[in-house]
């Protein structure tokens, strides 16, 4: 069993208002890290699933969640976090899942967010995030859903974003995004659905291509 493990789940649950969470089983208590509510360990006692959505957490995240090493999934959705989101998540190096839809989240994304190579899935709309789309997230090679809906986003989308090889689902609506729909995304193969507000009226021609098995929904128009 993991020290630092037992400090950073501990160091979320005094951040974000433990004593008032829906459930709380055995957290900040010697139980084995197992038993607490909404968290899973491997064979060797090291968190592997941390899952507390819709759990009534308030407050902000702290950066000590970087030090779960062993992390795979990581879900905090449908709660009342603030604040930023911090860049020490981007050392989760075993990271698959990242969910924090639905919250109060503000400032910019994280580029260190482009570090999480095993990343399959990143859930962020519904929040107060600002500034452009990170660029370093097209490098997130195995990245199959890209979910930034309804914040406060400015700039263009990244051509960097064409990248993603295996993405099937990708949704930026409901942010201030400006610019055409970058060509490079008709690169994206698998991509099955495409969403986005930008001032173009102009989707790129490469979306069309015979045989292509993804469709696109609310790609033009202005800003929202």
């Amino acid at each position: 069993m993991s020290s630092t493990d037992r400090e950073a789940l501990i160091a979320l649950f005094r951040s974000t208002g433990g004593a008032g969470w829906m459930r709380r089983d055995n957290w900040d208590t010697d139980a084995v890290l197992g038993t607490w509510h909404g968290v899973k360990v491997n064979d060797q006692g090291r968190v592997v699933m941390l899952s507390l959505d819709q759990n009534n957490l308030q407050g902000h995240i702290p950066r000590q969640l970087g030090d779960l090493g062993a992390l795979e999934t990581l879900n905090l959705g449908f709660n009342k976090l603030d604040g930023r989101i911090p860049p020490e998540l981007g050392k989760l190096g075993a990271l698959k899942t990242l969910r924090l839809s639905v919250n109060k989240l503000d400032g910019p994304i994280p580029p260190e967010l482009g570090d999480l190579r095993e990343l399959r899935e990143l859930w962020l709309y519904k929040n107060k995030l600002t500034g452009p789309i990170p660029k370093e997230l097209g490098a997130l090679s195995r990245l199959e859903t890209l979910w930034l809906d309804d914040n406060n986003l400015t700039g263009p989308i990244p051509v960097e974003l064409g990248r993603l090889a295996v993405l099937v689902y990708l949704s930026l609506r409901g942010n201030e995004l400006t610019g055409p729909i970058p060509k490079e995304l008709g690169a994206l193969s698998r991509l099955e659905s495409f969403g986005s507000t930008t001032t173009t009226s102009q989707v790129p021609s490469l979306w069309s291509l015979d045989g292509s098995p993804y469709w696109c929904t609310s790609a033009l128009g202005g800003t929202s």
